[in-house]
């Protein structure tokens, strides 16, 4: 048999341990190839969730609104239409819990605190801002 006769089959050579071995460096190849994308891949979403800030937009907004101690600071977020109790919790979480924070609020952290709620576009549908300035105003 020569390499041009149409039977001509490379894996099965006239030592059988011989073509087994190719057989083999080829299957551990593609395993290998395949472990190493899913490693890059890993290593790509790391690098991805480590370059990702922390959610708090407006932390640094709300620590030169008020100098008031932390306990006395927090507004009742639950007079804003559209913020029920489990709302606030959550935007206590991410440190909102003020008027001012909410009214200083701009429309590019508005969106993304919607998005983050799950919610996008509410807080600008509900004027938050507007009902925090207010709400303001009527404290004073």
């Amino acid at each position: 048999m020569t390499k041009t006769s149409p039977k001509y089959n490379p894996y099965k050579a006239e030592n059988p341990f011989l073509a087994m071995s190719v057989i083999g460096l080829q299957t551990t190849s593609v395993m290998t190839e395949m472990w190493l994308g899913a490693v890059r891949g890993m290593m790509d979403a790391s690098k991805e969730t480590e370059k990702q800030p922390e959610m708090n937009p407006v932390a640094s907004a709300s620590a030169e609104a008020s100098a008031e101690p932390l306990a006395e600071q927090n507004d009742d977020l639950k007079k804003i239409t559209g913020v029920g109790p489990k709302l606030e919790q959550v935007l206590n979480k991410q440190g909102i819990s003020t008027y001012a924070q909410i009214a200083n609020m701009s429309a590019k952290e508005m969106a993304k605190i919607g998005e983050n709620l799950g919610f996008p576009g509410r807080i600008e549908r509900d004027d938050w801002a507007g009902q925090a300035k207010a709400l303001i105003e009527a404290k004073k």
